[in-house]
C-alpha cells in the first residue's frame, strides 16, 4: 500500500503519512513507520483548525501509540486500540443520501 500512497508526493495530508506508516509497520520497516507516523501526527498538531478538538487529540494519541509500537520494533496487532466496531462506525461520517 505504501508504494501506491507514495505516488501522491504533492499531497501532504495526514492520512497519506498515516497509511504509509501502517504499510511500513506491517512490512516490518519500523524506522520508516516511525517517520511516517511522526509526519501524520505533526500534520494534525500543526493544523490550527483541528488540533484542539477532542476527536483530533484522540487521533493524535492513537498515532502516538502506533508510533511507540514501531519505535520498539513491535509488529502491528489486529486491534491496537480498544475501539469497538460500534465506536468505529460512529466515527465514520455518513454521506447524505440523494434520491
Amino acid at each position: 500500500m505504501a508504494k501506491i500512497v507514495e505516488q501522491f508526493v504533492d499531497d501532504s495530508h495526514w492520512k497519506n503519512f498515516f497509511a504509509r506508516g501502517l504499510s511500513s509497520h506491517a512490512d516490518g520497516d519500523y524506522p520508516n513507520a516511525v517517520a511516517m507516523y511522526s509526519k501524520a501526527r505533526q500534520s494534525i498538531q500543526n493544523d490550527p483548525n483541528v488540533r484542539d478538538e477532542p476527536s483530533w487529540r484522540q487521533r493524535v494519541t492513537e498515532i502516538e501509540t502506533l508510533e511507540g509500537l514501531a519505535r520498539s520494533a513491535n509488529p502491528l496487532r489486529l486491534c491496537t486500540t480498544r475501539l469497538t466496531m460500534q465506536e468505529a462506525n460512529r466515527r465514520i461520517p455518513r454521506l447524505p443520501v440523494i434520491l
